[in-house]
């Protein structure tokens, strides 16, 4: 009861104001893991701390795919959870090595890209996300971003270049369908993530009422959704990002 009260009271993390509150990626993701587990979620034992980072390889991304069922990655625009989500375990066997479902905010420059609040994600994770709440925040799309945390404090964003190309395929054509990899720090210039929700767990609480279909079990259901939910802003940050 005392730890009860404890959690109820308990003041949640600050919301960012600027780019230049961000911190190394390892700290954000050791208070991602704390929030989860106040949110009553529990998280992977190896989610404690992010070690030094191992070099992951295309061939490791290519053989995660094969063993999916998976023969491309261009349908995963404006499908980040989902596919984080399907795809995490078959990355971890590959890699050996743990491998984290991460939800939280992505920034460019100034510019914040995807920013959900902590009370928007502790508030979404109790009652699952629903159309409600796109409509009252209103927006077109879920504001979240979802990726991969490796143990050893790579992210792997599945979608990412998939949703620019399709929105701008005059500049991103040839972005279509490939994954993003690497050291947080360095992983696109100027950009960064942040992240605040961990594992496959709080994953499922968002989509405990199935209604926006945010999560896949099979590779037919990477597929399936009532709709595509690009949000709002991506339209006026998608020209900001470097050519490749």
């Amino acid at each position: 009861m005392i730890r009860f009260f404890k959690r109820l009271w308990r003041r949640l993390p600050s919301n960012l104001s600027s780019a230049s509150d961000f911190t190394n990626y390892s700290a954000n993701f050791g208070q991602a893991i704390a929030f989860t587990r106040e949110c009553g979620f529990a998280t992977c034992a190896g989610a404690s701390a992010l070690s030094a980072p191992h070099e992951i390889h295309a061939d490791n991304i290519r053989n995660a795919l094969r063993a999916a069922g998976i023969k491309g990655l261009s349908r995963s625009a404006f499908q980040c959870l989902k596919w984080s989500y399907y795809l995490a375990p078959y990355l971890e066997s590959e890699l050996q090595r743990p491998v984290h479902v991460t939800i939280g905010q992505l920034w460019s420059d100034s510019q914040p890209l995807f920013n959900p609040t902590w009370k928007n994600l502790k508030d979404w994770s109790a009652s699952g996300l629903t159309f409600r709440h796109i409509r009252d925040e209103g927006r077109r799309g879920v504001n979240l971003h979802a990726w991969l945390t490796v143990d050893s404090s790579e992210i792997i964003d599945i979608s990412l270049f998939s949703s620019l190309a399709s929105i701008l395929p005059s500049i991103f054509s040839e972005c279509n369908g490939r994954v993003i990899w690497g050291p947080a720090a360095d992983i696109l210039s100027s950009y960064q993530y942040l992240p605040m929700a961990v594992g496959r767990p709080f994953a499922e609480a968002l989509d405990s009422g199935r209604e926006l279909a945010l999560l896949a079990r099979s590779p037919s259901e990477l597929y399936t959704y009532p709709l595509a939910l690009p949000e709002s802003q991506i339209w006026a940050w998608g020209t900001s990002f470097p050519r490749t």
